[in-house]
């Protein structure tokens, strides 16, 4: 009895291990390499004007990518070998936009926001590509508003933190005294949060006139071997778009967030 007794335990403690094993998160993909057809890469075509940015794979977009035409129109969308391939984002000239699905390059099926902000839903035949001339939705329904819901604002604040001893201080020279950095220049900011186009804002960033007066959020990276995007670099693209703040946004896997 006191062997089987042991046996089960040992049983649900690997039972108990392989479980915790299968709930971590994985890890992130390698990234691709680096080279003139492959990896992180922004391109514009001298004639057209079209400025590319985002991730190729033998010279063909791979990867999450964002396009902006020469009459202001803007796709942020995932590509598969060069096809239009899942969820995505056709910001229209007018500033009306399509958020929904892209099968074999062509739109079926999301939400069409008028250049009001009005939000409707919206189908389409699956034939022309969304930027391509007669490509209207079989039908389109205006969405009632969605009820009130408790929840996080879609906002953020920064609170200025308490001023300390500065390191110049004779104090905090001969080590006595613990320095505490002086934050006392930084001021209380809110503002409503909206995403950076292009995403790195590794280049100025189209959409200027929504980020202005308001708090922007940027991921951070491409990852290497992609080239290297300095945060000042992003900060400056933000401050001349007019931006109140900036949020770095990262993304890793297994919560651990040990360099910033």
């Amino acid at each position: 009895q006191q062997q089987q007794q042991q046996q089960q335990q040992q049983q649900q403690q690997q039972g108990d291990g392989q479980q915790q094993q299968q709930e971590l998160p994985p890890p992130l993909a390698p990234p691709p390499p680096q080279d003139a057809e492959t990896g992180y890469h922004v391109v514009t075509d001298p004639e057209s004007h079209t400025v590319f940015s985002g991730f190729l794979h033998q010279g063909v977009p791979h990867g999450r990518c964002s396009l902006r035409w020469r009459e202001g129109s803007e796709l942020h969308a995932c590509f598969d070998h060069g096809i239009l391939e899942g969820h995505g984002r056709y910001i229209f000239a007018d500033r009306s936009e399509f958020r929904g699905s892209f099968q074999d390059g062509r739109p079926t099926s999301g939400f069409y926001l008028d250049s009001m902000g009005v939000r409707h839903k919206a189908q389409y035949d699956g034939r022309r590509a969304i930027w391509e001339p007669g490509c209207e939705p079989i039908s389109m329904e205006e969405e009632p508003p969605q009820p009130y819901q408790e929840g996080r604002a879609e906002s953020v604040a920064m609170t200025k933190c308490p001023a300390g001893l500065r390191p110049t201080d004779p104090a905090a020279q001969n080590g006595s005294v613990q320095v505490i950095p002086d934050y006392s220049h930084i001021r209380n900011v809110t503002g409503r949060l909206v995403w950076a186009r292009p995403q790195f804002a590794d280049i100025p960033l189209w959409n200027a006139d929504e980020v202005r007066g308001k708090l922007v959020a940027i991921v951070r990276g491409p990852r290497a071997p992609a080239p290297a995007v300095s945060y000042s670099r992003k900060l400056y693209h933000a401050q001349q778009a007019g931006a109140i703040g900036v949020v770095l946004v990262d993304v890793d896997p297994r919560g651990k967030f040990g360099v910033l």
